[in-house]
């Protein structure tokens, strides 16, 4: 019993490591220009709420969603990086950034719409 504890307490720094986000693969920038939320009842009963932001990446307006407690997010520069990013045909794609905020917490936003 004491070498899986020795053996877990060992390896608890190498797992706190390893989830600590680098900095450095956030290279996207990101602008909000605005945020807010919205109360979506997909089953009719199972409420929750739904954080839109209206972004500027790349000198292009995209509109990002994510499932949230509540919490309403800043509107002002970020930094991300592309998670996933999928074209099934050149008129359409899917794309997903992940944000680094300033705790160094994370955050999965999916782009929703796009305007010009």
């Amino acid at each position: 019993m004491k070498k899986i504890i020795l053996a877990a307490m060992l390896m608890a720094p190498a797992f706190a490591l390893a989830e600590t986000p680098n900095p450095a693969d956030y290279n996207v920038n990101v602008h909000i220009q605005s945020s807010h939320l919205l109360v979506v009842c997909p089953s009719g009963t199972n409420c929750g709420n739904v954080q839109y932001l209206n972004t500027v990446i790349g000198g292009k307006k995209f509109e990002l969603s994510r499932w949230v407690d509540g919490n309403v997010l800043r509107i002002g520069d970020y930094k991300a990086r592309l998670i996933e990013g999928k074209q099934p045909r050149a008129e359409e794609y899917t794309r997903s950034y992940e944000f680094l905020f300033s705790d160094g917490k994370t955050g999965t936003f999916a782009v929703v719409g796009e305007s010009e």
